[in-house]
């Protein structure tokens, strides 16, 4: 049994059947095989997202779709004009009809308009499909608006121009791949629609129809219901337009990888497999140790203490990786700015915020308050100013606690971080944005006056229940692939690959539906795309027998593996990445602030469970010999740092739900 799945998935089939009662003819009707046609907008939505967020700027002009279409006269939405500047109206759904283009393969291997069918240019190159159908290499595209977002399907294109011709064989194979893109957002936008997310070479040559969104790029959003809304309603026109697919097989990196184990995880049956690159687990706890990065890196910027001019030994601290050579950490180089975008309620992206600043009225910005947690506004509620509460909170954390007890820092350095560390200000009491660390928003301690941060416990209590966090309730096939970029500060670490593995493994007491895949940076191993074709096989096995479920048919490539800068094969199959392992040893995963304050790899607490002190100095905590060792006035001394206690990660989230506890 899995009570957390369960009671996700019927959350959500009420609130869909509730909306679709309610929307009528619109959106149900895809349902039975009708959806909307060329020169028509899709449906605007929303279904079970809530209300659409306003100011919203629409990009359809920017992405080659023409100016939105005008829906209202009475001020809502972005203003349109015609060619001489007239104001027309308003665009509150940013929708455009939809249209069909043409585009060619050419020989030189790039994609080309082709602006007359009957017309076949000299460079035009053939392709096989996986069916064995050799044909011109001509794609059709759709284009248009769903959910406000603007959607594109992509498919060799069929003989006679039509979607169906059951006389004719078809160059689709069938088989759908669904794109995902990354990046950091809060909101407020459509977002521009980039042809190379749909164009993709590899999986429209063998046949296969691939779809995306900007609604599901995470640099216009991170609102994953409104994500997983999106897929939905794209995912159910191309079914009533083109036919269902024998399976769809979901891709992206980063925040493309987020959403799918999210999507997966709470409207089982939209992906059935799923190859995440470059992952993250979720992104909403990601914050809890990406919060700690700027507190982290002002104060050893501002140390005195020769050692914090070495960017190697902050990782004592800050877990994530720091390059001499660079001259810089993880926590500055990944995530400095991002913090600000997340945290600060007055901070937007600067080219985003000059566009709503042209468009929309300044008192409507003026209320607007520019958070992750803002931008969710519909999960998390707001206060009366319009401040929405967050789930980010350092209360009981002892940072460096197993860099004390391995004997990398000493106790006085211990000390000094937790007692001044502090935190981040509520954000009602944020002043404007700052930069390097936007240290006038951050809170800080001194000797018994630790100031850290309390989060939100109805807040982390609704990140739960609305399917924000990925909790492991996944049971289809997952290619988890990356290359190894540690050691050059990118942000997208290896540890939340295996944040991941030990989610599903809480969850479901196994992990053989998950696979992860690892190469040098410098490797030219095609990983990305022989994912998809391992996974292909993994699914064709499941549809031939079923019966032997999704660990029964894992092909022999689909096993944990590691390959070489030259793109030789290090290692593969179980233990790989265990410690100790081939793999394990060839890419070490480096820890961030709240594992080496005693956190899971799992990563999936905002606000911990206390102890009293006196259990943990009972559960040999700290140490009782050497140089290091604690004796009485160390203990009182940590009590004024922690006078409530300090965290017990062998507790569970003190936000999680009960019902939601296994």
């Amino acid at each position: 049994m899995r009570p957390v799945s369960d009671l996700l998935a019927r959350a959500r089939r009420a609130l869909i059947l509730v909306a679709l009662v309610f929307l009528g003819a619109g959106f149900a009707a895809a349902q039975s095989g009708s959806t909307f046609g060329v020169g028509e907008p899709g449906p605007a939505g929303p279904i079970f997202s809530g209300p659409q967020q306003q100011p919203f700027l629409c990009e359809t002009e920017e992405s080659g779709l023409g100016p939105p279409l005008v829906d209202n006269l009475a001020g809502i939405g972005m203003p349109v004009f015609d060619s001489e500047g007239n104001l027309l109206g308003y665009s509150q759904y940013c929708s455009a009809p939809m249209q069909i283009r043409y585009y060619y393969r050419s020989t030189d291997s790039s994609f080309k308009p082709l602006d007359d069918r009957a017309v076949r240019p000299p460079d035009l190159a053939q392709t096989t499909t996986s069916d064995g159908l050799t044909v011109d290499y001509i794609v059709r595209v759709e284009l248009g608006t769903i959910n406000r977002f603007i959607y594109g399907i992509a498919m060799l294109a069929p003989y006679d121009g039509t979607p169906h011709n059951p006389n004719l064989p078809r160059p689709w194979n069938g088989k759908l791949l669904y794109y995902f893109g990354g990046g950091v957002g809060i909101g407020n936008r459509q977002g521009r629609f980039n042809l190379d997310n749909l164009l993709l070479h590899e999986a429209l040559s063998q046949g296969w129809a691939v779809a995306h969104s900007t609604g599901n790029v995470t640099s216009n959003h991170y609102n994953l219901v409104l994500a997983e809304e999106t897929m939905m309603m794209v995912k159910d026109h191309f079914i009533a337009r083109y036919g269902r697919p024998r399976y769809t097989v979901g891709l992206g990196a980063s925040g493309g990888a987020i959403q799918q184990y999210i999507i997966a995880q709470n409207h089982p049956g939209l992906l059935d497999g799923l190859v995440p690159i470059s992952s993250y687990p979720d992104m909403i706890t990601q914050s809890i140790y990406v919060g700690d990065c700027e507190l982290m890196e002002y104060l050893l910027d501002h140390s005195d203490d020769p050692r914090w001019r070495s960017m190697v030994e902050r990782e004592v601290f800050e877990g994530l990786a720091g390059n001499e050579e660079m001259g810089a950490t993880a926590c500055a180089v990944a995530w400095r700015g991002l913090t600000q975008l997340a945290m600060n309620p007055y901070f937007q992206k600067p080219d985003l915020m000059a566009r709503l600043q042209e468009l929309f009225p300044a008192e409507l910005l003026a209320t607007t308050r520019f958070t992750h947690w803002n931008d969710l506004r519909n999960i998390y509620g707001v206060d009366e100013n319009g401040f929405a509460p967050t789930t980010w909170d350092n209360v009981g954390v002892q940072y460096g606690l197993k860099s004390l007890q391995e004997g990398r820092i000493s106790k006085e350095e211990f000390f000094w971080m937790n007692e001044v560390i502090g935190g981040w200000k509520r954000a009602q009491e944020m002043a404007g944005v700052s930069f390097p660390y936007d240290v006038e928003n951050q809170r800080r301690g001194e000797p018994g006056r630790p100031n850290r941060t309390e989060g939100n416990l109805e807040a982390i209590r609704r990140a739960y229940l609305s399917g924000h966090v990925f909790m492991g309730h996944v049971d289809v096939p997952i290619l988890d692939t990356r290359h190894y970029l540690d050691p050059v500060l990118d942000m997208h670490h290896f540890l939340q690959s295996f944040a991941a593995r030990a989610r599903i493994k809480a969850a479901r007491g196994s992990t053989e539906n998950h696979v992860i895949w690892v190469a040098h940076r410098e490797s030219p191993f095609p990983l990305y795309w022989m994912a998809v074709q391992v996974m292909d096989q993994w699914l064709e096995n499941l549809e031939r027998h079923p019966e032997r479920g999704v660990a029964g048919n894992r092909p022999p490539a689909a096993i944990d593996s590691c390959w070489d800068a030259g793109g030789n094969l290090i290692a593969s199959g179980n233990g790989v990445w265990d410690e100790g392992g081939a793999c394990r040893e060839a890419f070490p995963p480096y820890e961030n602030s709240r594992t080496l304050a005693g956190m899971p790899v799992a990563g999936n607490v905002f606000k911990c469970q206390l102890m009293p002190l006196e259990e943990a100095v009972e559960r040999g905590y700290y140490p009782t010999e050497g140089p290091n060792a604690f004796g009485p006035e160390d203990i009182e001394r940590l009590r004024a740092i922690f006078p409530d206690g300090v965290c017990d990660y062998t507790l569970p989230d003190a936000g999680l739900p009960p019902e939601l506890a296994r």
